[in-house]
């Protein structure tokens, strides 16, 4: 499965609305301070301390957020995802794209 299909579908709105721009697969994302992560069960979840909510994250979601760290860019990213899960990296880059969008907006990731 795709993070598509843990419900994070949707790219970032374009600037002006009050969103951020759409992220470009050359980006590096890495993880915010203060967020957490851990099994729960067979569940993988987000914790964002700041305002104590959990957020569940499928397989391939979960794969993305431990990528999440700054090092590589959204493209070498999905290429892992995509390869892990034998799944097409055009699909998982749209994925990835609206996934880490998502987190950023949420403020559970941040712009290296």
């Amino acid at each position: 499965a795709t993070p598509a299909a843990a419900g994070w579908r949707g790219a970032p709105a374009p600037q002006g609305c009050g969103r951020m721009r759409p992220l470009e697969p050359h980006q590096r994302v890495r993880r915010a301070p203060g967020t957490e992560s851990s099994a729960l069960g067979s569940e993988f979840v987000v914790l964002d301390a700041s305002t104590e909510r959990m957020r569940g994250l499928n397989p391939s979601a979960q794969r993305l957020w431990e990528l999440a760290d700054g090092t590589r860019t959204i493209d070498e990213a999905a290429a892992l995802v995509a390869e892990e899960f034998e799944a097409p990296c055009a699909v998982v880059l749209a994925d990835a794209l609206a996934f880490y969008g998502s987190m950023l907006e949420l403020s559970l990731l941040e712009l290296v």
